[in-house]
């Protein structure tokens, strides 16, 4: 739960400070925040074999995780969080999806809900945004 709530503040961030920052400044400070929220956390259980054993693997997450990133901050300076979400919600579907087929996992039935909530809240938003900019024309 911890994950989701720190994603979610992540995006809203990087959507308000799309406008007003250079997105390398914005991409540069977000790492940093997160280097330093998740270094307890990686000192607590650190495990040189494993780095050893995996260390391509880390590499490749590092690389598409931070490339990722930049290009999130770099749509949000070209598109609003509107036009974005539906795009961030097939996170979802993606990884309900590799969770099947890599681990034969299948979501329980409050996993399903917590999807349905999601994906509500989502076109909730996005019916709101869209009623009141017709409103401001």
């Amino acid at each position: 739960m911890l994950l989701v709530g720190t994603y979610s503040w992540f995006q809203v961030l990087t959507s308000r400070l799309s406008g007003d920052e250079n997105p390398y400044t914005t991409h540069f400070y977000t790492g940093l925040v997160g280097a330093v929220a998740s270094a307890p956390l990686a000192l607590w259980s650190w495990d040189t074999q494993a780095l050893l054993d995996h260390w391509p693997w880390f590499i490749a997450l590092g690389f598409f995780g931070t490339f990722g990133h930049l290009m999130l901050i770099r749509a949000f300076n070209r598109a609003s969080a509107v036009v974005l979400s539906p795009y961030l919600y097939t996170q979802i579907a993606f990884a309900t999806l590799l969770g099947w087929l890599a681990f034969n996992h299948v979501p329980d039935a409050l996993a399903w809900a917590g999807m349905v909530a999601i994906a509500a809240s989502g076109i909730g938003n996005a019916l709101v945004s869209i009623r009141e900019s017709f409103k401001r024309q």
